[in-house]
């Protein structure tokens, strides 16, 4: 889409932002607030009631900056009073991996407060629009503040101070409503297409799992004679194929690291239990093996297939020293029908946490070496296809986001002029 430029620009004497709309004027984010910028209530998160005030913390606001549905806790009312969130506050992470990010508040979300790693932005409605400034705090150039005040800092820290230091770009009062109008119909276009695109990577997704499935369970000849397998969620194998425990087909291992033990810039590879592999200085295995994580939020979704030394967390486990089955083979197997096995046997119902014996038991098919060998080529071939696929609707939507980004830093800036195309 073709934009057209505001009729006079001036510079905004602020290296980050360039230039602006003649008619924009500089204030900082102080200025724009009913009181001063504050931090949240410093109490745990113990208590789930429905009819006390959510409280919101940074966890419970996801990457699009909305807030999660499945993360609910609350406070006493007593402890929450001082920390009410009113319609359109504006809430500000200050530290760690989520520092710059923004969350509106809207009261149809029900009473609530926030946590004491949130700053809070309470607008000064007289010439200013919430909605205005919360599309600033989503702009690149709030982004470029964020950035050069965490190099200043030398940590992830943004302070209520240096929040409230911020400069916004800010035109008038009609202006700021007609580049909201039009930035709510923009946005809402590209977030529809984003989630498209997620929809299309789902069904995708699911066509993987589905081919690797019925490869590894059925065989790819669709007239071999079938036997039942003995076990439930296997259902149906062809008749020539073996079934054997988990533990007769590999030798079972955890690592002996903790995370502290990872070293930047490392010379192995340290498997820990998300999908992120660290670096560490000494090795532990020097073997071809297929880890998952043990406990945590990475149970039974997070599995890497690796050949060489490396080393991996304590609560890692390394499947190696294969028998009777192919690695790469194993690798499909497992990774995909693991996780609804082993979870569904209890170990989700205290916590996600896996023990040997989850493995020790878990039934696997070993069909002849010849089959093996000719299902990993097809499953090579067939899922490469669709990670293809995946990739490309990924690398749409970073494009799309990329595109939101930009629309909305030129729009409240004054460097497009969108005030006739308001929705």
């Amino acid at each position: 889409m073709q934009f057209k430029p505001y009729p006079e620009y001036k510079d905004s004497g602020v290296e980050w932002l360039g230039e602006i709309g003649a008619s924009f004027n500089l204030k900082r984010l102080k200025h724009l607030s009913a009181s001063r910028l504050s931090y949240g209530a410093n109490e745990a998160a113990d208590e789930a009631i429905s009819d006390h005030p959510r409280f919101i913390r940074i966890t419970d606001i996801a990457d699009d900056g909305r807030l999660k549905s499945d993360t609910f806790r609350s406070l006493p009312p007593e402890k929450a009073g001082p920390y009410m969130l009113a319609d359109g506050d504006i809430l500000l992470a200050r530290s760690g991996a989520t520092v710059g990010k923004s969350f509106k508040y809207l009261k149809e979300w029900g009473l609530s407060c926030y946590a004491g790693y949130l700053i809070k932005f309470s607008t000064d409605y007289r010439n200013n629009n919430s909605s205005f400034i919360y599309y600033y705090l989503n702009s690149i150039f709030y982004w470029n503040y964020i950035r050069s005040s965490e190099i200043q800092s030398t940590i992830q820290n943004v302070s209520a101070e240096k929040y409230s230091d911020l400069i916004v770009t800010l035109p008038s009062a009609d202006e700021q409503s007609k580049i909201v109008s039009f930035l709510d119909g923009e946005t809402t276009k590209i977030d529809n297409l984003i989630a498209k695109q997620e929809k299309l990577i789902e069904l995708l997704e699911e066509q993987r799992k589905s081919v690797i499935t019925h490869a590894v369970t059925k065989g790819l000849d669709p007239d071999a004679p079938m036997k039942d397998s003995g076990v439930e969620w296997l259902g149906e194998v062809p008749a020539h194929w073996d079934t054997s425990s988990l533990k007769y087909l590999c030798n079972i291992n955890t690592g002996n690291n903790d995370t502290v033990d990872s070293v930047e810039n490392g010379i192995y590879p340290f498997f820990v239990r998300s999908q992120l592999i660290e670096r560490i200085n000494e090795y532990s295995f020097d073997c071809e093996a297929i880890l998952t994580a043990g406990d945590g939020a990475g149970v039974g979704k997070i599995y890497h297939h690796y050949k060489g030394r490396f080393s991996c967390h304590q609560r890692v486990y390394a499947l190696t020293d294969f028998k009777r089955i192919s690695p790469d083979l194993f690798f499909y197997f497992f990774s995909n029908l693991f996780e609804k096995v082993a979870l569904d046997g209890g170990a989700k119902s205290t916590v996600d946490s896996l023990r040997k014996a989850h493995f020790d038991n878990f039934i696997m098919v070993v069909p002849p070496d010849t089959e093996q060998f000719q299902i990993v080529e097809f499953l090579n071939r067939e899922v490469v296809k669709i990670d293809k696929s995946i990739s490309k609707q990924k690398d749409l939507i970073e494009k799309l986001k990329e595109y939101r980004s930009s629309v909305i830093s030129h729009a409240v800036t004054g460097k497009i002029d969108v005030r006739d195309m308001a929705a």
